[in-house]
């Protein structure tokens, strides 16, 4: 399972973190066809 990372500067909304959230998970689920992927999200 990837470890991913990602630090925002303050200012962005939760909708706009989960939303970035959301399409990183998406990008990486896709990539990562093949293999079985679990996810955590903690925003």
């Amino acid at each position: 399972m990837p470890h991913i990372l990602v630090k925002l500067l303050p200012g962005r909304t939760e909708e706009q973190k989960k939303e970035l959230t959301d399409k990183i998970v998406q990008a990486v689920k896709e990539y990562s066809k093949r293999w079985r992927v679990k996810h955590l999200c903690f925003i």
